[in-house]
């Protein structure tokens, strides 16, 4: 059975309306695969521990789909995993647009509150460094 993880945007959940249809839809039509839409932090480590750990625990094939801040993600993995991925709006290079956030924040579903810092932007910085050169792979 193949993995599909779905990879959602800057400060949403897996339980978003997006989500939870994309599940049904594949529970439905293709069950054959296993759709996993994980939590992911607004942190760009944390994000990457676990989404990276996914990966390697999967005994399976893992594809990633991913938009927004998802999408980056997602180019992080396929490059660092050579796995298959399909990009939607993806941002490209997120730390120069997510200033914006500095200080206190909500997420839109949980209202769980977190604080991003400077120190957060330069994780997403490293990681744009470090990956998002290759295109094999990638459908965007």
């Amino acid at each position: 059975m193949a993995t599909l993880l779905d990879l959602h945007v800057f400060k949403s959940v897996p339980g978003s309306k997006k989500a939870m249809q994309t599940g049904f839809w594949f529970k439905q039509k293709a069950p054959h695969i296993n759709f996993v839409c994980p939590k992911i932090s607004p942190y760009a480590k944390e994000s990457c521990i676990t989404l990276e750990r996914l990966i390697c625990e999967s005994c399976d094939p893992v594809s990633v789909v991913g938009s927004s801040m998802g999408g980056f993600l997602g180019t992080h993995l396929i490059e660092k995993y050579c796995i298959r991925g399909a990009l939607v709006n993806h941002a490209v290079n997120p730390a120069l647009g997510i200033s914006e956030y500095l200080g206190d924040n909500r997420s839109y579903w949980t209202n769980y509150d977190w604080v991003f810092t400077r120190s957060h932007i330069d994780e997403y910085q490293k990681i744009n460094d470090t990956y998002n050169k290759k295109q094999q792979n990638k459908l965007s």
